[in-house]
């Protein structure tokens, strides 16, 4: 799950920047707008899983993030030169992730209760290989095929870890 969400998402993370400046024309200026409202979605995903995630379940909060997280990775690119909807969806998308990963930590730490130091310290290191090898691939997929294959690739990735979760993963009590 984490391998292949992180994986999705810094596919769309690492091409960001650039895909605006080429797209929209944003300047440095507005590029660290973007990244402050970038830093409220933050905070607004990781509240949300603290006041949600008990409330609607561990798994379903996380099935329900990724899955949202996917669905704007595959719309990101029809904003394309459209600087609201870039910023809409760019915020949701991150809102959702933040929403998502959070949520994704009581989810795992049930997984293996007698080894829950185990289980998480694997979560980490998932994620980041997942952002590692999704690091290594964004630019040249943007480059040669374009925002629509980053927005793509990483709804399919990232719904493929939400399969994953589905299938494998078991909310412990």
């Amino acid at each position: 799950l984490l391998f292949l969400t992180a994986l999705g998402v810094d596919l769309v993370f690492v091409v960001q920047g650039a895909w605006a400046k080429s797209s929209l024309g944003a300047t440095e200026g507005q590029l660290g707008q973007v990244f402050a409202l970038l830093g409220l979605a933050e905070l607004g995903g990781s509240l949300g899983s603290t006041l949600l995630v008990d409330r609607v379940g561990k798994k379903r909060a996380v099935l329900a993030g990724y899955a949202l997280t996917a669905t704007c990775a595959a719309l990101l690119p029809l904003s394309d030169g459209r600087w609201l909807a870039f910023l809409a969806l760019i915020f949701l998308f991150d809102l959702c992730y933040e929403f998502a990963i959070v949520s994704s930590f009581p989810l795992a730490s049930g997984v293996a209760p007698g080894a829950r130091g185990t289980v998480l310290a694997l979560s980490v290191l998932m994620t980041g290989m997942g952002r590692a090898t999704g690091s290594q691939l964004a630019e040249p997929i943007w480059h040669g095929l374009g925002i629509g294959a980053i927005g793509l690739l990483s709804a399919a990735a990232t719904l493929l870890g939400v399969g994953v979760c589905w299938a494998l993963v078991r909310e412990a009590e």
